[in-house]
């Protein structure tokens, strides 16, 4: 198993809900802090207030690009990306053209997550969601391979928006990279058991609710 710390260092605990508040944006900012989580996620329009109240703590703030499909044109993508970082953000979510992979235009899927890596610049970890829920088996093969030969630094498993990840997406996923670019698991997260399996199958960061985080560090501790 896994205890608090381990399970905190390895935590990108978002805020991401349409009903997200100010005051639910800070209440996450103080617990980040005081359970020294590896970094938020939460408004974008928010970031720079993340970044202030932060600063001087163990924790980073990231921010998601272009959710939920990626759908945006890659230079939209590009300059959001970039923007957020100018912003403060330390590490970029953006999500797969999806449209593009299930067309087989790898290409312009490739294209658009460099373009994207390449606005940002080679300090800033870019993490490609690939959105499992709504890919086949073969697809999910497809993206991991796809995400090897761009210069994305994670590939992750789905926003939460289309549906959960399971234990066999991740099984795929490192049975196909085979430890060649790192896996973030997101997406229905919600009891410590599941942390541990991913962990056990190859997972090295995870992207879990605050709600449910609050809950896993409950259990961790009980």
């Amino acid at each position: 198993m896994v205890n608090t710390f381990q399970f905190s260092q390895m935590l990108d605990c978002t805020l991401s809900h349409a009903g997200a508040t100010l005051e639910d944006t800070l209440e996450l900012i103080e617990y980040a802090k005081d359970h020294q989580f590896y970094s938020v996620i939460g408004p974008r329009c928010f970031v720079p207030l993340m970044v202030e109240k932060l600063r001087g703590s163990d924790t980073l703030v990231g921010a998601g690009c272009c959710f939920p499909a990626g759908h945006d044109p890659t230079e939209i993508k590009a300059s959001y990306a970039k923007y957020l970082v100018e912003q403060g953000a330390k590490e970029i979510d953006m999500v797969l053209n999806i449209g593009y992979l299930k067309g087989k235009m790898y290409r312009e899927a490739s294209r658009d997550i460099n373009t994207v890596k390449q606005a940002i610049g080679p300090t800033i970890p870019l993490k490609c969601i690939i959105e499992t829920p709504v890919l086949s088996n073969q697809e999910i093969r497809e993206a991991s391979c796809l995400l090897i030969d761009t210069k994305a630094d994670y590939i992750k498993t789905a926003t939460g928006l289309s549906g959960n990840t399971t234990l066999s997406h991740i099984k795929l996923i490192s049975d196909e990279v085979r430890g060649r670019i790192p896996i973030k698991a997101a997406g229905g997260i919600r009891d410590k058991d599941t942390v541990y399996k991913m962990k056990e199958l190859g997972v090295s960061r995870f992207g879990i609710s605050f709600n449910n985080a609050k809950k896993i560090i409950q259990s961790l501790e009980e």
